[in-house]
């Protein structure tokens, strides 16, 4: 979305609703990456979540054992219908005793399911097992079982689509995290906990959510020192790559900054680790960035109207650590991102002129890369730059025609992109670029885009 319309606006001709195509393009795309980043932290923590591990009730209960392998499976699957069954039949048999694990597998049926209620349900769970275990300590939740409720949680704030809904979900986390907190004794929140009421925060995407994480990044860094810098306490790369990450999602106009302050803290922590182990360190235990961290601080970058710069320093620093580590080897998404910060530039906070040069560079390294090609999402925002940093005349038409026919070539002509060119350019210039292949036309729309010029591009 061009951040000073004004450069372009009197040459607009075409209906002023197209900017809320872009726009809507944009978010889409955010939100997709966003929630790309934090599916792979619920994987990730669902990895941790060790159900196979028997505890010693089932090395000597062989019925529960069973039990427990059938509620696994059906867990998997969401299936809470045929696991409240098992469970009622486990309650039911006076021979058979419940753990601690019966009742957090129930709760992992519940968590990965797409009932409406599921979080309600998770609930009536947990108040069950807190309500047993008054009169059999044993039954009290251990952590596993905060981390499957709150993964729960997490999931079922992205199978809703209503604001004030996720935010009201969102708030279980946060009272889980504090009613944690008050039962005390053995169960003490640590850093994945934290980290994990801190996904579910980011989600909503509102700054009043950003400054909650926030508050708790610091929380457990207080927690952290105060323990006498127990590991189980310290941040880690998940921990603060959510933190960049709703940074991200938010409206914040301190989210670049920000990003680039956490990104530089994880860098010097990681540093200080490698330092000070002399064996090798566990990747979910450190502060290394990952893939998602850059990505991450490059959506962030974007909320910024003069970060075109910073975006290529951290592509530059990527290529330059992918030479050690081919994981962090910059991405089709990181180039078309650092494209996007090019895009926005005003010119109050960095050259035009100099944001233009640095996409085009970087189009130029994606056609150079070896098993990459510019999409449909490239050739969006390469056209919003031409609009949006080089002045109407002949040379913004010369160099977003030029654009304009590596899409066609490249069959990534998607509707969006036939909006932005009526939009961004003079109307008898844009119909000119368009009417190719078309007769008896004066004006072409994105119906009519011929299957050539959008064979391999994806619909937004």
């Amino acid at each position: 979305v061009s951040t000073n319309q004004q450069d372009w606006k009197g040459n607009r001709k075409y209906p002023k609703k197209n900017n809320n195509v872009k726009l809507s393009v944009n978010r889409k795309e955010r939100e997709e990456d966003s929630k790309a980043v934090l599916k792979q932290f619920d994987e990730t923590f669902e990895d941790m979540l060790d159900f196979n591990s028997q505890d010693n009730q089932d090395q000597t209960d062989e019925n529960l054992q069973r039990y427990h392998t059938i509620l696994s499976e059906l867990g998997k699957k969401g299936n809470w219908k045929e696991a409240q069954k098992i469970l009622t039949e486990i309650e039911d048999d006076s021979k058979i005793h419940p753990t601690v694990k019966t009742y957090s597998l129930m709760l992992y049926a519940w968590s990965r399911s797409d009932h409406p209620s599921a979080v309600h349900q998770m609930q009536q769970v947990w108040n069950r097992m807190l309500k047993l275990s008054i009169n059999d300590p044993t039954l009290k939740p251990n952590l596993r079982t905060v981390a499957t409720f709150l993964l729960g949680i997490s999931r079922n704030i992205d199978n809703v689509d209503d604001k004030n809904m996720k935010l009201e979900i969102s708030k279980t986390a946060s009272a889980l995290l504090s009613e944690i907190k008050e039962l005390g004794g053995d169960l003490k929140p640590d850093a994945e906990l934290y980290t994990l009421v801190m996904v579910c925060l980011s989600k909503i995407g509102t700054l009043d959510t950003v400054n909650k994480v926030e508050e708790l990044m610091q929380e457990l860094k207080h927690e952290y020192k105060e323990s006498g810098f127990e590991q189980s306490l310290a941040p880690t790369y998940h921990t603060y790559t959510t933190l960049i990450g709703a940074w991200g999602r938010s409206i914040g106009s301190k989210a670049s900054d920000r990003a680039l302050e956490l990104l530089e803290e994880m860098e010097q922590i990681h540093e200080k680790q490698k330092m000070d182990s002399e064996e090798p360190l566990d990747i979910y235990r450190t502060t290394k960035p990952s893939m998602y961290t850059y990505i991450c601080v490059l959506h962030c970058l974007t909320r910024s109207n003069g970060s075109a710069k910073q975006a290529l320093d951290l592509l530059l620093k990527m290529r330059e650590i992918s030479k050690e580590d081919p994981d962090l080897t910059p991405t089709l998404r990181c180039y078309n991102l650092a494209i996007e910060c090019c895009a926005r530039t005003d010119d109050r906070f960095f050259s035009k002129t100099a944001a233009a040069k640095i996409a085009f560079a970087i189009l130029k390294v994606i056609e150079k890369e070896e098993g990459m090609t510019a999409n449909n999402r490239t050739y969006n925002r390469l056209i919003r730059v031409v609009c949006n940093l080089l002045p109407p005349g002949p040379q913004r038409n010369e160099v977003g025609a030029k654009i304009i026919e590596k899409a066609k070539n490249e069959g990534q002509v998607t509707p969006d992109i036939i909006d932005l060119i009526h939009s961004g350019f003079d109307p008898d210039f844009a119909n000119e670029l368009l009417k190719s292949n078309v007769t008896n036309e004066d004006s072409f729309t994105s119906n009519e885009n011929p299957q050539t010029w959008s064979r391999n591009g994806k619909s937004n």
